[in-house]
Formats: structure tokens, C-alpha cells, sequence
């Protein structure tokens, strides 16, 4: 079965603007039919990753070879510095409690 290749196109690093990578998906390993363990992948982009400035140069380069593509981006988690004395921390007189009937 003839297939094109399926890249994934995702940020180099996590933090935004500093490029997009193109890494190949595995197409899964070659099992030796005498040994029985496997040998490596028979596939030669396995290793390969391209990295480039802009998503859309990514895009044009995987549209020009033929390739189709994922986007990926990234999920950023925004985090507050805590620690734990602000636990303890004063916040201020007890708010008075609210009568329920």
C-alpha cells in the first residue's frame, strides 16, 4: 500500500515565537521473521525533525513535498508562585457568618 507521508508540526520549545519543528510519525517496527526481536524501524524519517522559523513556512514546505500535516500547539499552563507561608498569611478580620434558616 503506497502512502504519503504524515508529519506533525508542533513548537520547538514551549515558549511562543521561537519556531515550529516537523518530526515524522513512526510507522512502527520491523520484527525480525528469524530472530524474532526487533531489528529498528524500516523507515528513514523515524529520527528526522526540520525546524523552522514560522508556522506558515512549516505548512508551505510539507504542502510542497506532498505531505500531509497536524498542526500541534502547545498547551500553555500558567502558574502563580505559591508558597506555603502564605498559608499562615493575615487576610484580614472573620467575615461575619450569614444566619440560614
Amino acid at each position: 500500500m503506497i502512502q504519503k507521508k504524515h508529519v506533525h508540526c508542533h513548537p520547538s520549545n514551549k515558549t511562543p515565537g521561537h519556531g515550529w519543528t516537523i518530526d515524522f510519525g513512526s510507522w512502527g517496527e520491523h520484527k525480525s521473521p528469524l530472530m524474532g526481536w526487533s531489528g529498528g524501524t524500516m523507515d528513514t524519517f523515524n529520527n528526522l525533525q526540520m525546524s523552522f522559523g514560522r508556522l506558515n513556512d512549516a505548512i508551505c514546505y510539507a504542502e510542497a513535498m506532498g505531505w500531509g500535516y497536524d498542526v500541534l500547539h502547545p498547551n500553555y499552563r500558567w502558574h502563580t508562585k505559591k508558597d506555603y507561608s502564605s498559608n499562615f498569611a493575615w487576610k484580614g478580620p472573620p467575615k461575619p457568618e450569614v444566619d440560614y434558616d
